[in-house]
């Protein structure tokens, strides 16, 4: 209920080309992340993204953006789960802002 006192918790992300930016963050919220999992769909072929000269290696997911609704029809046909392939990487979380150079 921090947030009642006005504790808040915002960072810009933004996306360049092959460049994906995570502003500073802003609020007096203090989060518990430890690391940041940053999913790239639509860069499928990427392997490697570099943060601050650092190359961190990809891994190659299927990933689905919302959950499926629960099976209520008894006599329907199953829901299907739609997923895509995806790139993730996960780094260390910090609170000052980053760039994860793709590709």
């Amino acid at each position: 209920y921090e947030h009642e006192g006005g504790a808040y918790y915002r960072r810009t992300i933004q996306l360049q080309g092959n460049t994906l930016s995570l502003g500073a963050v802003e609020g007096s919220f203090a989060t518990n992340f430890e690391t940041v999992k940053v999913i790239l769909h639509g860069f499928e072929q990427s392997e490697q993204v570099t943060v601050g000269g650092q190359s961190h290696g990809t891994s190659a997911e299927m990933h689905r953006y919302t959950e499926p609704i629960t099976q209520f029809d008894p006599v329907g046909v199953p829901i299907p789960v739609v997923q895509q392939p995806v790139r993730t990487v996960e780094l260390p979380f910090s609170a000052e802002p980053f760039e994860v150079k793709i590709g």
